[in-house]
This record gives C-alpha cells, sequence and structure tokens, in this order.
C-alpha cells in the first residue's frame, strides 16, 4: 500500500512540474529573440568579473540570463560607448547605491526609480521623459555575477513594479559601465553636473 501511494505521489509531482511553465521576461520588452545572433550569458552559473561581461557587449550582442522565482529574465544589456546621452537622462546605481541628488541607498530603488521615469522635465537631475530614462549600472570591474545578479534582481522587480503602476508606456534600458570606484567622488561629480 506505502509503495502504491509513494508512486502515485511521484507521478503527482511530474505532471504538476510538467504544467507549471516558466514565464520569461525581456529587458526592454520590445526585444525578438528570432532575429538574436549573440551569446547568452548564464548569471546563475558563469563567474565572468564586471569587465569580461561589460567588454563582451562591445563585440556582440549579448543577453544577461538569470532566475528570480519562478520567471527567467533577460536583459539587453548596452555599454555607454555607442552613444552621448545627456546626464539627467542617466540614472547611475550601483550594488549599495543610487548616484543622484545627494545620493540614496540602493533600498530607496522604488522611489527614485520612479521620480527617474515619471520626471516628464520638472527636476533637472531626473529624466526628461520616461522614452529617454536609461540606468547606468557602474561596478568595480572585480566584481563578478555574484554581485551583479542581486542588482539585476532589485532593479527588474523595481521596474516591473512601477510599469504595472504606470499609464506610460515604460522599457528599461541599462548601459553597463566599470570603473574603480571612489564613491565619495563619484557623488560629487554627479551632484555637480
Amino acid at each position: 500500500m506505502m509503495k502504491k501511494i509513494f508512486y502515485l505521489l511521484i507521478i503527482f509531482l511530474i505532471v504538476c512540474c510538467q504544467n507549471e511553465k516558466i514565464e520569461i521576461k525581456y529587458y526592454p520588452s520590445h526585444f525578438d529573440i528570432s532575429d538574436f545572433d549573440g551569446e547568452i550569458i548564464l548569471l546563475d552559473s558563469i563567474n565572468y568579473n564586471f569587465s569580461q561581461i561589460t567588454d563582451k557587449i562591445d563585440f556582440q550582442n549579448l543577453i544577461l540570463e538569470f532566475n528570480d522565482n519562478k520567471k527567467t529574465k533577460r536583459i539587453i544589456p548596452h555599454n555607454f560607448n555607442i552613444g552621448s546621452f545627456k546626464r539627467r537622462n542617466i540614472l547611475i546605481i550601483d550594488s549599495d547605491s543610487i548616484y543622484v541628488e545627494n545620493g540614496f541607498s540602493i533600498n530607496e530603488l522604488d522611489l527614485i526609480l520612479k521620480k527617474h521615469y515619471l520626471n516628464n522635465r520638472k527636476n533637472k537631475q531626473y529624466s526628461e521623459s520616461p522614452k529617454k530614462a536609461i540606468i547606468g549600472v557602474m561596478l568595480d570591474s572585480t566584481e563578478n555575477s555574484r554581485t551583479l545578479k542581486p542588482l539585476m534582481i532589485k532593479l527588474t522587480n523595481s521596474f516591473d513594479k512601477l510599469k504595472n503602476e504606470s499609464i506610460d508606456t515604460l522599457e528599461l534600458w541599462i548601459f553597463f559601465n566599470y570603473l574603480k570606484i571612489d564613491k565619495p567622488k563619484l557623488i560629487r561629480k554627479v551632484i555637480n553636473d
């Protein structure tokens, strides 16, 4: 009798697991994977440092993929080398700070993303419009995927929350840059720009 119950339980678990679909989300959301001819880097299984990931963006198309609960998230990162941007349209973050105004803890990301995306030219330290808003991720060149993944989870979760609350069409454009960060000096530079 116990064997039958055990087998039925295993069959039940297999059937339940097969029916569970994993949602795949792209950032930006309009990305079409059928045209993609680059490399997918799985943040859950690689150990590249941040400069290796950022340098790859210069030479090929890249997707960073990671799991966040029952969702697979795919970020199409960019490098700041591909254009010029007004400083106010870039919200720079790292693993523990947000570099705008006098600086904020990364724990304030929900509030600051909202100010950045929904600013509509009100405050000169935030984006001109939702369409021009981008996020600059700046980490030390030696940081690895164990630092990047929690930051990407926090960023995508905050963005998804904002997108669900907003009537505007919002896209998450992420640009990477690596530096040896002198945080007090960087904060002063961002505030003065």
